[in-house]
This record gives structure tokens, C-alpha cells and sequence, in this order.
């Protein structure tokens, strides 16, 4: 519940909501230019009036659904990061072997011993395990537990934007 508290909290931020209004204006343009791209007829009605309807065809429908599979992971992984954490050193942490302690770090501000490849992130107050750096977009720190996840986020965003901008090119240019 803690995870979930927290992610909360760094969800109501700057960088994760113009990230998601990001996400979000990116897939709502694109499928509605995926469906610009559908082919369509006029129809007189009896009345006299004209109609017009969209035939999507099957193309359409796969070209649609890769682009929103994409939205998709891009979200999971997005929200994965924020909720699993950077994974953080404990407070006062320790090593099991006391000749250890001369090999690590202390933490001034953790008053604690920093583990090996974690750092003291001023933005959170905490040290980090494998520390890569204190993100904007989701307003924590990317680190051991959620690296993978951060990684794969920008891997589906910069895929889901290239094919958005390829169909969005296509379909309104």
C-alpha cells in the first residue's frame, strides 16, 4: 500500500502529468488519423440529405490496433516505474561483517553506509541502490527495481511517436 501511496504522490507533479497529457495527445491524434486514413462514401438519404460513412477496412483495423498496443505498453511502463520504486538503501543500514564498513561510503544525510553503486539523491533524501539518475517525467529516481521498467517506457514511447508521426504523415500530410 505504501508502493501505491507514494507513486500516488509522485504521480501529482509536473513532470508526470505533462507526461501523460503528453501520452495521451499523442494517442488520441493518431488514431483519429488512422481513422482519417479509412475510406469514405456519401449516401443520399430519402430525405435528400447526405451522409457520409466511413468503411474501415481490415488494414486499418491492424494498423489501429499495433499503434494502441503500443500506447498501451508505453502506460505500463510509464506507470511501472513510478510505482515500483528505485529501490533505496535502508536507514542506518549496515554490512553483516563488521571488516566491511572500511570498504563503503558513509551517508551524511542517511547516517548510514552506502551500499556499493548507490548514491545520495538530494531530490528524494535517500541513497538509491544503483543510482542512474533523479528522472522529471516520473518524479523519482531511476534505479535498481525500476531501470528495466524505464528503459522499456522509452523504448515504447520513442517507437509508439515514430509510428504515430509515420501515420499521422501519411494518413493528414
Amino acid at each position: 500500500m505504501a508502493r501505491i501511496s507514494r507513486a500516488i504522490r509522485n504521480f501529482i507533479h509536473y513532470g508526470p502529468l505533462l507526461a501523460s497529457f503528453i501520452i495521451v495527445l499523442v494517442t488520441i491524434m493518431t488514431t483519429l488519423a488512422i481513422l482519417a486514413g479509412t475510406p469514405i462514401s456519401s449516401i443520399r438519404l430519402p430525405s435528400g440529405r447526405v451522409t457520409w460513412q466511413h468503411h474501415p477496412t481490415v488494414k486499418t483495423f491492424l494498423n489501429l490496433t499495433v499503434f494502441l498496443i503500443l500506447a498501451m505498453l508505453t502506460t505500463y511502463h510509464f506507470i511501472s516505474c513510478m510505482i515500483h520504486g528505485p529501490g533505496f538503501v535502508k536507514h542506518n543500514w549496515k554490512p553483516e561483517k563488521k571488516k566491511l564498513e572500511a570498504r563503503l561510503q558513509w551517508c551524511q544525510e542517511c547516517q548510514g553506509f552506502k551500499c556499493p553503486r548507490s548514491h545520495h539523491c538530494r531530490k528524494c533524501g535517500r541513497c538509491v541502490k544503483k543510482m542512474d539518475h533523479h528522472c522529471p517525467w516520473i518524479n523519482a529516481c531511476v534505479g535498481h527495481k525500476n531501470h528495466a521498467h524505464f528503459m522499456r517506457f522509452l523504448f515504447y514511447a520513442s517507437i509508439g511517436c515514430g509510428y504515430g508521426g509515420a501515420n499521422f504523415g501519411l494518413h493528414c500530410g
